[in-house]
């Protein structure tokens, strides 16, 4: 308790902005599971529940994917274990960033490592909020095994038995669509504006 009335006022001292409260819809899965065949999910949720492209999807456990596709009724979910999957995240003792990769199997992997940094089994790995899709410090998972380049992470996750989840919308889509619409400056060269 002391901890925690020390980083509010800390917080206050150093005016830190709050990331904007979620917004949640629970959605029952309907059809899909976790495999080599099958790495997404259907849910029952969708335009009409206020459920959009790139919200983040998430179990009792930690992260589950993001909404892929959506309907007027039901969405898709591209789930962690996708091998298009790709999420920015951080080895959370070390602060060290990284990407974790699906690979079709139980198992992510962790690529684009800085050099010269260690990871060790029992590594905590969650979201760094990089990116614009996921917000930070959503768990993901923990390294269970460190061989060369090769480092895999269980997720916390158990995709097969998944009944129930939330679809958050955290807000990042305005972000994301307020860097994709940002103006450079451009100026005039014979007659035709140019970007500089």
């Amino acid at each position: 308790r002391k901890l925690q009335a020390d980083n509010r006022a800390l917080r206050g001292l150093l005016r830190v902005v709050n990331d904007t409260s979620a917004k949640y819809v629970t959605a029952r899965v309907v059809a899909g599971a976790g495999g080599v065949l099958s790495n997404m999910l259907i849910l029952n949720a969708g335009q009409r529940s206020g459920v959009k492209e790139g919200h983040t999807v998430i179990g009792a456990s930690g992260v589950v994917g993001r909404i892929s596709n959506v309907s007027n009724q039901s969405s898709r979910v591209l789930l962690l274990t996708d091998i298009n999957s790709r999420v920015p995240v951080w080895v959370e003792n070390h602060r060290i960033r990284a990407i974790i990769s699906g690979t079709n199997r139980k198992l992510g992997k962790l690529v684009h490592i800085p050099q010269g940094v260690k990871i060790v089994q029992g590594d905590r790995i969650i979201t760094s909020g990089h990116g614009g899709v996921f917000p930070s410090g959503l768990p993901i998972g923990t390294v269970v095994r460190v061989k060369e380049n090769n480092i895999l992470v269980q997720f916390f996750t158990n995709f097969s038995q998944l009944e129930y989840v939330k679809v958050a919308d955290f807000g990042l889509d305005t972000l994301v669509q307020a860097k994709s619409k940002s103006v450079l400056p451009k100026k005039k060269l014979n007659g035709k504006f140019v970007v500089k």
